[in-house]
């Protein structure tokens, strides 16, 4: 009897969307592993001046979490990495899964549950406030803050910031159009002084007018009743 054995071995590839420039893009972000060791702050500082709305990478959702931890398992070349979050302070060497988080992009926490280490967050030195992330597992880490580590950046995407810019010149020149239909509005009133001014020229030359006229009828007046009286003293005599 012959036995014939099919084994099927099933392998799964990764992809993502086109990186630029080691920028990963997802949704209206990008982000970057940074192989420079800084200390929390300072990495926070240098991702600030990488673009607009620049930060340390802030995983606040599930989907966001999974995808960064994806990167990070095939380009990462250190175990942990700093990442955008911050953790309440606690008591030292005590694990305390309920100690709060935020992130530094101010986003809203919407993990359906923080992935702490197992015997993480332990405040294990004491003042370690600051969040590392495992680059295998994506699990997390609390750290002091001075430590010097690798890091992620995340910033808005290139495309997003061109159509930004490009709206702020639309909405420039809209300003520049209404500022021009205001000075054609100042001419009209020039205008409009200029034919007042006409008026009242007419209404001095109506007075000057009416004055010469009945300056003469006066003495014309004033005649008749010289002749008048002349008349008179002729008869008598």
């Amino acid at each position: 009897t012959t036995t014939t054995t099919t084994t099927t071995t099933t392998s799964t590839t990764t992809t993502f969307p086109a990186e630029v420039d080691g920028w990963f893009p997802f949704e209206e972000f990008e982000y970057k592993l940074f192989d420079t060791n800084l200390a929390f702050f300072r990495a926070n500082e240098f991702c600030t001046e990488q673009g607009s709305r620049g930060t340390l990478a802030s995983p606040s959702t599930d989907s966001l979490l999974q995808f960064l931890t994806s990167v990070l398992h095939l380009e990462a070349n250190t175990p942990t990495v700093w990442i955008g979050v911050t953790v309440a302070d606690g008591n030292q060497g005590v694990v305390d899964k309920a100690r709060e988080v935020s992130m530094m992009d101010g986003s809203q926490v919407l993990l359906a549950t923080i992935p702490w280490e197992e015997q993480e967050p332990n405040n294990a030195r004491g003042d370690e406030t600051c969040v590392l992330m495992a680059t295998d597992t994506g699990k997390w880490q609390d750290r002091r803050c001075p430590a010097d580590r690798h890091f992620v950046c995340q910033r808005l995407r290139e495309e997003l910031m061109t159509t930004t810019t490009s709206s702020t010149v639309l909405s420039t020149s809209s300003v520049t159009r209404s500022s021009s239909t205001s000075t054609s509005s100042s001419t009209s009133t020039s205008t409009s002084g200029s034919t007042t001014d006409s008026l009242e020229q007419s209404s001095s030359t109506s007075t000057s007018t009416s004055s010469s006229t009945s300056l003469s009828s006066t003495d014309s007046l004033d005649l008749s009743s010289s002749s008048s009286t002349s008349t008179s003293t002729s008869s008598s005599t």
